[in-house]
């Protein structure tokens, strides 16, 4: 049994990759497809039997983060009973749970989250930049 389409799509969607059927970036004011995307769909179309389950389970785990991620921005939890706080942070802390998620399924496939996805713009630091010394 092979992944199915929809946990492609989904693999896709929680790893920051375009669900379009052919897209282009630009390298050089040059419009290029993608090779990140192309590893995505190659990785993606030879899973391993035995990890199915496991792709499948990590799926299901950010679709659940996901979800508390969209009652997070809704509602505020307290830090404490006494003398409510609010936990300003809710939102960050479960936006790094879900990259920390997504960076294990990535691991998996043998790819890194789409460098260019704005849902990993500040918590990916270093995928795919070396630092240069000035």
């Amino acid at each position: 049994m092979a992944i199915s389409d929809a946990d492609k799509e989904r693999a896709r969607y929680h790893l920051g990759y375009m669900t379009v059927t052919v897209a282009s970036s630009f390298a050089f004011g040059i419009p290029q497809v993608t090779e990140v995307q192309w590893m995505f769909e190659d990785a993606i179309g030879r899973v391993m039997a035995v990890s199915e389950a496991r792709i499948v389970s990590i799926l299901d785990k950010l679709d659940e983060i996901e979800c508390l991620l969209f009652q997070s921005s809704k509602e505020l939890f307290a830090r404490r009973a006494g003398d409510l706080e609010p936990n300003l942070s809710q939102p960050d802390d479960v936006e790094r749970e879900y990259v920390r998620w997504a960076k294990r399924l990535a691991d998996m496939l043998g790819v890194i989250p789409y460098p260019f996805s704005q849902r990993f713009a500040s918590q990916l630091v270093g995928a795919g930049n070396i630092a240069v010394r000035r």
